[in-house]
């Protein structure tokens, strides 16, 4: 009996623990969300907690929107500017199965760019091998007079042509610097982000301008 009892009250305390959980992650969202609307009217965007179906419709043949389940985009801002569509949103995704499974949050910031014409391409830091999907083929390329930038970064790309055009010595010098960082082209959309980091919603404006920097190299590459 008095094990029963104990049993019980492991379970009660665990369903406790559980519930707490559940509630605190609640309102974290609940909150995060209420500040990143108040960024988005701050940079003059629109905002939306659950995202654009659209937005996951446009990114679809990325490589970062192909893995794992359960795909969500959720706290959007998107808008215009320099003439460009641009949206910020957090991605959810989920790997694995039942106990093995793990889920992943990261914001992404996507920009539309009138007049860009990029061929398909992947820039991941090198320990993100695993995740670039296998239609690509498992050919990184490289470039012999910047072994400093094949060693940091995985290129992989439909045309690879195409491509070394467009990563000049500035474009591949600019990424030297800036580490860690993971960007996909293609057509008129550049997505920028980093593998699992998710930004505080006073990191969005420096994020942006990150990737809005990055952007700009991939604009006029013959001038590069």
């Amino acid at each position: 009996m008095n094990m029963d009892m104990t049993i019980q009250e492991v379970l009660f305390w665990s369903a406790l623990i559980i519930a707490v959980s559940i509630g605190c992650r609640y309102y974290y969202e609940k909150k995060r969300s209420e500040k990143l609307g108040l960024v988005a009217r701050k940079l003059g965007f629109t905002f939306s907690k659950e995202g654009r179906e659209s937005t996951q419709d446009h990114h679809a043949d990325f490589n970062l929107f192909s893995i794992g389940s359960c795909r969500e985009v959720i706290n959007e801002m998107w808008g215009t500017h320099r003439g460009d569509a641009v949206s910020m949103f957090g991605y959810c995704y989920i790997q694995g199965s039942g106990k093995n499974s793990k889920n992943y949050r990261q914001t992404v910031l996507s920009i539309r760019c009138q007049g860009l014409d990029l061929p398909q391409f992947i820039l991941m830091p090198e320990s993100t091998i695993h995740k670039i999907s296998q239609y690509f083929g498992n050919e990184d390329i490289d470039f012999e007079s910047f072994p400093s930038f094949s060693d940091k970064y995985l290129l992989h790309a439909e045309d690879e042509e195409k491509v070394r055009e467009i990563f000049t010595p500035k474009v591949i010098k600019f990424f030297e610097s800036n580490p860690k960082v993971s960007v996909e082209g293609k057509g008129d959309t550049l997505i920028f982000y980093q593998d699992y980091k998710r930004c505080k919603p006073d990191e969005f404006d420096a994020f942006y301008q990150q990737g809005r920097a990055t952007l700009e190299h991939f604009i006029q590459p013959q001038f590069n």
